[in-house]
C-alpha cells in the first residue's frame, strides 16, 4: 500500500542541530521513512548546494525546496510526465532534476539590498560581502558548508550591525516590497527573497502528491518565521522549540493550533514517531 503522508522539513534548528548542524540521532527514523516510502521534502533557506550535501548524507532521492521557497527541485522522472504537465508549472531541465523557479534571481536582490540599506539609513552586512571566513564565523559552518552556502541563487541573508529601531526596521521591510521583494526572519539570518515562501512551494508540491501518489496528509516542520508559511500551508503543522526552549511567537500567534516540540533532531524525531505511531493505531 502506498503511503498516506508525507513530510516537508525545514533544516536549520529543526532536522539538524542548530549549533553544529548534526543529524545522528535521526538517521534510525530515517531510514524507517525510506523503508515505508514515507516522502521527505526538505524546505530550507539553504542554498541547492547544501541541501544536496544534506540530501547525500541522509540518503534521501525526494524532492526539495531551496532559499526559502525560491525554487523546487524535482528528481527527473519521480512523477509521471502528464501529472505535472496537467498543472502546467514550467518546470525546466536542470541536471537529474526538473526545477520550477519561482524566486528572483541572485543579483537582482544584491542590487535591491544596496539600494534599501541606502534609503533606509540601516548598517547591515550581506551574504554577498562575506568572506569564507565571516561565513564561518556567523554560521559555525565548517568551510566546506560555508562554501556551499555561498552558492545563492535566489535569497540573500543579511545581518543588521548594531541596534536598530522598529520603525526602521519597518521602513526596510517597506522599501523591499516597493521594490518586489520581501524580508524574513531566520534562525540566524535576515533573507531578502521574492514574493515567495516555503508555502507556496509546498502547496505547488502537494498538487504533485495528491495527484501522482494519493497523499492525503501532510505534516510540517519548522522552527522560526520563515517556516510560518509552510506551517499554514500544512494538515499537520509542528513547531519546533529554539535553542534556548522558547516558541517563535509570530507563528504562535498566526497558528494558535499549531503543536509544539522540543528543538532540534531530539524533538523532530519525538513529534515524527508520535505522528506515525498515531496513524497507525
Amino acid at each position: 500500500m502506498p503511503p498516506k503522508v508525507a513530510i516537508f522539513s525545514d533544516l536549520d534548528g529543526t532536522l539538524l542541530r542548530h549549533h553544529d548542524y548534526t543529524f545522528a540521532d535521526v538517521e534510525p527514523l530515517l531510514q524507517e521513512l525510506r523503508d515505508r516510502g514515507i516522502p521527505l521534502i526538505l524546505a530550507s533557506s539553504k542554498t541547492r548546494a547544501e541541501i544536496e550535501y544534506y540530501r547525500k548524507m541522509m540518503r534521501l532521492a525526494d524532492p526539495f525546496i531551496v532559499e526559502n521557497g525560491s525554487a523546487i527541485f524535482v528528481p527527473q522522472g519521480y512523477f509521471q510526465e502528464a501529472c505535472m504537465r496537467q498543472w502546467k508549472a514550467p518546470f525546466r531541465s536542470c541536471d537529474e532534476y526538473a526545477c520550477l523557479e519561482l524566486g528572483r534571481p541572485y543579483d537582482d536582490l544584491v542590487q535591491v539590498l544596496n539600494e534599501i540599506r541606502s534609503e533606509a539609513d540601516i548598517s547591515l552586512i550581506g551574504f554577498h560581502e562575506m568572506d569564507e571566513d565571516q561565513i564561518v564565523r556567523h554560521t559555525d559552518l565548517n568551510q566546506l558548508q560555508a562554501r556551499l552556502a555561498a552558492r545563492r541563487e535566489y535569497d540573500e541573508p543579511f545581518l543588521i550591525l548594531g541596534r536598530t529601531s522598529p520603525a526602521k526596521m519597518t521602513n526596510l521591510k517597506s522599501l523591499a516590497a516597493q521594490r518586489g521583494c520581501k524580508i524574513v526572519q531566520g534562525g540566524r539570518f535576515c533573507h531578502l527573497t521574492g514574493r515567495t515562501d516555503k508555502g507556496r512551494a509546498a502547496r505547488i508540491l502537494m498538487r504533485f502528491y495528491r495527484a501522482a501518489q494519493e497523499i492525503k496528509t501532510f505534516i510540517g516542520l519548522g522552527d522560526c518565521e520563515n517556516d510560518l508559511s509552510l506551517l499554514e500551508s500544512v494538515d499537520v503543522p509542528i513547531l519546533m522549540a529554539n535553542p534556548d526552549g522558547g516558541f517563535n511567537a509570530q507563528v504562535l500567534r498566526r497558528i494558535p493550533y499549531v503543536r509544539r516540540a522540543p528543538a532540534g533532531p531530539e524533538g523532530w524525531m519525538q513529534s515524527v514517531t508520535r505522528f506515525l505511531q498515531y496513524q497507525e493505531s
